[in-house]
């Protein structure tokens, strides 16, 4: 038996249910047929081969077509029992979201060392703008995350762990705007997957100009998210915020852990 791991995004991750199809107490079994997923291998798994959704992605539960009967028919008498997220997980991710409400120029005016109000907040912008168009990503050890130097030999290693398994990730640094003003933002790996809908290894393509973005990135410029923020000790400075996690429309809204993220930045 073999494990493939498929990741959907957007619209597609949402509407995926089986809350109609399934019964957990009898265990029954669900085939899923999916299409239109691009193959690639999966940078944060030692390489293993994993499928991404596209836009042209379908599913299709219990399909009636041959290729299936193999496995209806093997466990037919068999309970599936599947892992799901525990209902008090996801109740406490909805409680994460109430957040106090914050302008541009309110989180602006907001003292990074006030413990009175610590943040995070939650801020609604448009992506005007990538500032980092030539530095988007980071070769990074795979263990601790923290960014990999690159050796003579054109290979990287870890500075901390000596280590040379390496992954690329985002760091991305965009312009947000509203109504009171603009403010720089910094997304670490997980939330800039996520406002992206791709992961980084699939980008980065050593033949192409620096200077010039992969689609996907562009293609969330002038797009409005909703932002959950939090002050850095930079903020006094000048408007600048580390994002904890955001939502586009229907995109579901995920909290991050904030220390994992500080640890990319060192």
């Amino acid at each position: 038996d073999s494990i493939l791991k498929i990741t959907l995004w957007g619209d597609h991750a949402l509407d995926f249910n089986i809350d109609n199809i399934y019964d957990p107490e009898a265990g029954n079994l669900i085939v899923c047929l999916i299409v239109g997923c691009t193959p690639r291998e999966d940078m944060k798994d030692n390489g293993k081969t994993a499928l991404t959704g596209s836009p042209a992605c379908a599913y299709y539960f219990n399909p009636n077509i041959t290729e299936a009967r193999p496995f209806y028919n093997r466990f037919k008498n068999v309970p599936i029992y599947i892992q799901r997220p525990l209902e008090e997980e996801t109740g406490s991710l909805v409680q994460e979201i109430s957040l106090p409400e914050k302008t541009i120029a309110a989180l602006d005016q907001i003292d990074p060392f006030n413990e009175e109000e610590p943040g995070p907040f939650k801020c609604a912008v448009t992506i005007v703008s990538i500032t980092n168009a030539t530095s988007w990503w980071y070769m990074s050890c795979r263990a601790c995350k923290k960014k990999a130097e690159q050796q003579i030999n054109s290979t990287y290693k870890c500075p901390r762990c000596q280590s040379t398994n390496t992954v690329p990730r985002y760091l991305l640094s965009f312009i947000g705007r509203d109504d009171t003003g603009d403010a720089k933002f910094f997304a670490y790996d997980d939330e800039a997957s996520k406002m992206i809908q791709k992961d980084c290894d699939t980008l980065v393509n050593p033949l192409a100009p620096r200077d010039v973005l992969p689609r996907p990135l562009e293609n969330i410029i002038n797009k409005k998210f909703v932002l959950s923020v939090n002050l850095t000790d930079d903020s006094c400075k000048g408007n600048s915020f580390n994002l904890l996690y955001a939502s586009q429309t229907r995109t579901p809204v995920i909290q991050i852990d904030n220390d994992s993220s500080k640890e990319t930045s060192q």
